[in-house]
């Protein structure tokens, strides 16, 4: 797991000239029960008590001060042993943001051996002392099987839920995962949707996008397009590509919103831009078709190319049509049957044009664009975008 917040945490201490005018005790003063608090805050006191911490002066029964003098022994004065007397002292008084930054200690080797067994034992520490990132990192690396724990699901559904419970985001939208696919947890579409958007109504545009998706599609609860798109525009505004493709789609179906073609370009391209696959399939249909703009076959073609490089079933179907046709690009028949060819490997579905492009080939084109479809799935599901290469039982990706 990343620990975003302990590495900015660090970097503030990295960056303070820290360096306690005393000699660093042999070991740290007894300190004062220590309040349940987030490494952000933590990093702030240390901010905040500069001056004293330069001077020596600094109120050492303060477990955010033993903290802060932990972590400029760590990061500013690279004295590792100082680091963990500061720190133990600081964590046996109850100060979780210690055990965090223990465990970061452990995962990068900085000042002490190297080590995952103590990495995640500060962090469960940490949880134990009821942090709730502490808790959410737990939680997922008990449930995924990460850092040496064995994988279990069920025993880190409570961890995931006291983080969820106490507000935490990540958390959040990990017990929607939970809940949505039955990992832990009975599967409960609904009790999915209501923690994606607590997530969302903080607004983390990714929770956005899923809660959005959710109501859109109706995923396990009653489809409510209305319902989806302030979600779904509150994440594309964000710049969340996929919530910019869905909603690029709600505005070519007049779903959830009154039909605009202009404004589905616009959305669409604006996650084309990011290289979102199934936009980068829409904006070349629409740019080949004419819709909402002139049309250009060439360019449609492009952007289609590189859809069904991406994965995008629908985008290989239609530049076999392409190639089969000649409009747009070059007529090449063995292409075509390639494409064909690649798209049913991962729908399971062969559609009618192969058969006609067929017809007009050799026995040996056709065998050899069939091995070559093969190929290019292999090759896929190996590449950036390997998700979208898995079979996909009927339905194209993105459709």
């Amino acid at each position: 797991m990343r620990l975003n917040t302990v590495l900015t945490a660090s970097l503030l201490m990295a960056g303070l000239a820290v360096r306690p005018a005393q000699a660093q005790p042999a070991q740290a003063a007894p300190v004062q029960a220590a309040p349940v608090e987030t490494v952000e805050q933590a990093a702030q006191h240390c901010t905040d008590n500069q001056a004293a911490l330069m001077a020596g002066t600094a109120d050492t029964q303060n477990p955010w001060m033993q903290y802060c003098m932990g972590a400029a022994s760590a990061f500013h004065d690279l004295d590792g042993p100082a680091a963990l007397v500061h720190l133990h002292a600081a964590d046996a008084a109850g100060y979780a943001p210690a055990d965090m930054l223990l465990a970061h200690l452990y995962r990068t080797g900085q000042g002490v051996a190297k080590s995952d067994a103590d990495y995640i034992r500060w962090v469960r520490a940490a949880a134990d002392k009821g942090m709730p990132e502490a808790q959410n990192i737990y939680g997922h690396a008990l449930a995924c099987g990460w850092d040496g724990l064995t994988a279990d699901p069920a025993a880190a559904a409570p961890w995931v839920r006291k983080a969820a419970d106490a507000g935490y985001v990540d958390a959040q939208k990990f017990m929607g995962f939970m809940y949505q696919t039955g990992l832990g947890v009975d599967n409960n579409p609904p009790e999915a949707l209501k923690w994606l958007q607590a997530a969302a109504a903080q607004g983390d545009a990714n929770a956005q996008n899923s809660a959005g998706y959710v109501l859109f599609y109706g995923v396990g609860v009653p489809a409510d397009p209305a319902a989806a798109i302030p979600l779904l525009r509150a994440s594309a505004d964000q710049g969340q590509a996929d919530s910019q493709t869905l909603m690029g789609e709600a505005y070519l179906q007049g779903k959830g919103v009154t039909k605009d073609v202009g404004e589905a370009l616009r959305l669409y391209r604006l996650a084309a831009a990011q290289n979102e696959p199934y936009a980068l399939y829409m904006v070349g249909q629409m740019m080949y078709e004419g819709m909402g703009q002139r049309a250009d076959r060439e360019g449609g073609t492009r952007f289609v190319t590189s859809a069904a490089a991406m994965g995008i079933a629908d985008a290989q179907v239609a530049l076999a049509g392409i190639y089969a046709s000649g409009k747009g690009a070059p007529r090449d028949d063995a292409g075509a049957l390639t494409w064909y060819e690649t798209a049913a490997l991962l729908t399971g579905h062969r559609d009618a044009g192969a058969d006609a492009v067929e017809k007009r080939l050799k026995p040996g084109q056709v065998a050899q664009a069939k091995a070559d479809a093969k190929a290019r799935v292999e090759q896929g599901r190996a590449g950036s975008h390997a998700s979208l290469w898995q079979a996909a039982e009927g339905v194209s990706p993105g459709g």
